[in-house]
């Protein structure tokens, strides 16, 4: 009941909340079609995390989708739900905490106050009241069942099949959940050393790791399945790692390890935006101290090992836990607080043994205790007054352009909050200033153009078309937006010069000449347009509005034989719209031929 009314006191001001642009958006609001489905359960677990909003993506997280697609179908686009859904999968990971440091230091106030630390520890605040971050709440929720049912497997040797198979059972959940789960199989063994079932040498014996074959058989089928999805075990190279070489990243690991520990134990100035720039151990002398820092760590590591299994065990679950999160795998960010909820049970665990050691006498537990209480209330307060960044997309990213002012993702997400909230004034604003951080970034003014566009004000979007071509000079498509462009000014000179400069580029682009065939249309050229239809509906691709244009210049002169043949053949070729059709069927009209036009609605059906 005390975590229960804890986690409601702190989160329950989530139901407020609303979805953010951050994942939300691509994986539930733009995403309905897709979530309506049950059947695409089956699909998750054959595809990645994002194909329901298309595009490429590295991610496996059957189990989440699983989540959202249930969601869907009882709350619909209502974020209340999502959200509570999240504090109930909260409450249930750490409720599971507590069991599990019952069965670790044998002590119910020291297990629920490193429960309510858990539950409540600000760092915890982007993976509950962000609604796609619930993916690490689900890890969590397993990986403590994992180890929770591995641990009474071995205490309750008359059952110690079933908690061993549930043990199997959550590993699997685990894996399905997140790829990071592939680490925590480690702390089995881990387990079997704190608790004094094996020895060092023996964890290391091919006999004992015949116990996991299940799990490392799970293990095989998993790579076998990702293989399979992403044509690689992993396949983040392909995404992220061609800038980033491995050399490159070894060197920032020891500056990652720091930021990550100083946000668990001192956790302020949190942000979903972290960039690798604003990391000052990378700079010196502070870079020189993350990696003389590293070394008294494995000093513990190993002075622990002989004198406190419990200090030992939480150092080795908080490596294991940051080992996915170190970008030895390139990542897109390499620093988001969510990849911590799970790793800072291994902090957790170092605190309380700590604090067992220093106040290891009766008299003195109370100081034990008053200590655990003051640190909970910290940590509730800070929690609570953190979360409302978490309200929308505009206050998300306003507090992450205001801590990493120069950050291109927080930048280009505020402006899209802007847009969706119909704040145009304020997306320009913030997209000039994008545009000013990342002057050759295509996206920014992709995205200021449609800004001027939907606000009606077509030479700014001319303005940003010419800018465009000056950033991709080679891109045929560049040309194809500035005509377009022009020709909503009424500068059809203009825009017949960007279509042949396109043209210039790739001659075969059938927009273009369909683009430059109605503005040559327009100032009369009708020989030149006829020549460019031709070539827009001859092309690979070809495009159906050319044909319809054509039949008409061939209408207009009383080629009606030959408008027909245009537009026979493009039944051929496309499927043809509506109109398409009914201008066939009065052509056949015309030309006194009654039963093909009646055939033709009957084919068709329109």
């Amino acid at each position: 009941m005390i975590i229960l009314t804890a986690v409601i006191l702190v989160y329950g001001q989530t139901l407020k909340f609303d979805f953010v642009n951050y994942d939300d958006d691509e994986l539930i609001y733009n995403n309905t079609e897709f979530l309506s489905q049950w059947k695409n359960i089956i699909t998750s677990f054959s595809s990645h995390a994002f194909v329901g909003a298309g595009g490429e993506s590295v991610y496996y997280r059957p189990l989440l989708i699983a989540t959202l697609i249930t969601d869907y179908h009882l709350w619909q686009i209502n974020p209340l739900g999502y959200h509570l859904t999240n504090i109930i999968l909260h409450i249930i990971a750490t409720i599971l905490v507590f069991l599990f440091m019952q069965v670790l230091v044998e002590n119910k106030l020291t297990a629920l106050f490193t429960a309510l630390m858990f539950a409540l520890h600000p760092i915890q605040t982007e993976s509950v009241g962000w609604i796609a971050g619930r993916n690490d709440v689900l890890l969590g929720i397993f990986i403590v069942a994992m180890i929770l049912f591995y641990a009474q497997s071995e205490e309750k040797i008359s059952k110690s099949k079933y908690y061993f198979t549930f043990s199997i059972i959550s590993f699997v959940l685990a894996l399905f959940t997140k790829e990071s789960a592939v680490f925590y199989i480690l702390l089995l063994p881990l387990y079997d050393l704190y608790s004094g079932k094996k020895t060092f040498k023996q964890i290391f014996s091919f006999i004992y790791y015949k116990r996991f074959r299940f799990q490392i058989t799970v293990l095989l089928i998993y790579f076998l399945i990702r293989w399979n999805i992403f044509g690689a075990l992993i396949g983040a190279e392909r995404l992220y790692g061609s800038d980033k070489p491995i050399i490159d990243r070894l060197f920032i690991m020891p500056a990652i390890v720091m930021q990550y520990l100083g946000l668990l134990i001192v956790p302020v100035n949190l942000s979903v935006a972290h960039p690798i720039t604003n990391i000052f151990w990378l700079n010196q002398p502070f870079y020189t101290v993350a990696i003389i820092i590293l070394f008294p760590i494995v000093l513990l590591i190993w002075q622990s090992l002989k004198k406190n299994l419990l200090i030992f065990f939480g150092l080795i679950w908080l490596i294991i836990g940051l080992a996915p999160a170190m970008n030895i795998v390139p990542m897109a960010r390499p620093i988001l607080e969510h990849r911590m909820y799970v790793p800072l049970i291994g902090l957790l665990i170092i605190f309380i043994a700590t604090l067992n050691q220093v106040f290891a006498r009766k008299h003195q537990s109370h100081y034990f205790n008053l200590i655990f209480g003051i640190i909970v209330g910290i940590l509730l307060i800070t929690s609570y007054v953190r979360l409302p960044v978490w309200q929308n997309g505009i206050t998300l990213f306003k507090d992450a352009v205001q801590k990493a002012p120069n950050d291109l993702h927080a930048n280009y997400s505020l402006a899209r909050a802007y847009y969706n909230a119909g704040l145009d004034d304020e997306t320009i604003v913030m997209l000039e200033k994008y545009i000013n951080i990342a002057p050759i970034d295509i996206r920014g003014y992709r995205f200021l153009r449609e800004v001027y566009h939907v606000t009606n004000k077509p030479r700014e979007v001319a303005r940003m078309c010419t800018l465009m071509i000056r950033l991709q000079p080679r891109n045929s498509e560049r040309y194809l937006e500035a005509g377009v462009s022009y020709e909503m000014l009424n500068r059809m000179d203009t825009a017949s010069y960007y279509y042949h400069q396109g043209l210039l580029i790739d001659s075969t682009n059938n927009e273009i000449l369909y683009r430059l065939g109605i503005v040559e249309e327009h100032i009369g050229q009708t020989e030149l347009a006829e020549e460019h239809y031709k070539l827009a509906v001859k092309s690979a691709n070809p495009n159906v509005d050319a044909y319809t244009r054509l039949a008409k210049l061939y209408i207009k002169r009383n080629d009606y034989r030959l408008a027909v043949n245009l537009l026979e053949s493009g039944l051929k070729i496309i499927k043809q719209p509506k109109d398409y059709l009914n201008n066939l069927s009065d052509l056949y009209k015309k030309i006194g031929e009654q039963v093909k036009a009646t055939d033709l609605h009957k084919r068709f059906q329109f």
